[in-house]
């Protein structure tokens, strides 16, 4: 299996904010859907669409 980074300055703010300890819960948990979501996209981005 391959392993693919995803380089991107949001990816990379989202990321950086997930991982202050003051980051309050509810906005963590929001955090992590979004970037449950675009990891979504990438990981299907070369899929075949038919």
């Amino acid at each position: 299996m391959d392993l693919h980074v995803l380089h991107h300055p949001l990816v990379d703010h989202k990321l950086t904010v997930l991982r202050d300890k003051n980051t309050p819960s509810n906005i963590f948990r929001e955090l992590v859907s979004e970037l449950v979501t675009l990891e979504a996209y990438e990981a299907t981005r070369n899929l075949e669409v038919s």
